[in-house]
């Protein structure tokens, strides 16, 4: 019988008490599915956030859960994708940052130009009132 027949079996048991078999889930893969989102993210710290991320929502998700035939499989297949959207929403915004400085080096660029055009017609007017 395998490690995860075994913990359904016992996952049937502890209907009223989940927590205990999150518990042992937790205590058994928590490192391998760290190293596994720590190949993606290169953030050690990181990856243990992910992790637990995953693991908060298998506890949310309980009774969806429990319904999984290969959870070792899906709890790497969860790190996986949530360590791709974490890497995802990092581009995101470095291209945010990107676009405001941008944006902020062209509002500096028309403040100039602005202040050019005030020149200039201050000048005229100057040339103006001298004639």
């Amino acid at each position: 019988m395998s490690y995860l027949s075994i913990l359904f079996t016992h996952m049937n048991q502890y209907q009223t008490h989940p927590e205990q078999i999150i518990k042992q889930l937790f205590d058994d893969l928590f490192h391998h599915l760290v190293l596994s989102s720590f190949k993606y993210v290169n953030d050690y710290e990181q990856a243990e956030e992910i992790v637990q991320d995953v693991f908060v929502k298998v506890w949310q998700n309980f009774e969806q859960v429990k319904l999984i035939k290969d959870l070792k499989a899906y709890l790497f297949k969860a790190v996986k994708n949530s360590s791709l959207n974490f890497l995802k929403h990092i581009k995101v915004r470095q291209k945010f940052i990107q676009d405001s400085e941008v944006l902020a080096e062209r509002d500096e660029n028309q403040e100039h130009e602005v202040m050019s055009e005030f020149e200039i017609k201050d000048k005229v007017h100057e040339a103006v009132n001298k004639l």
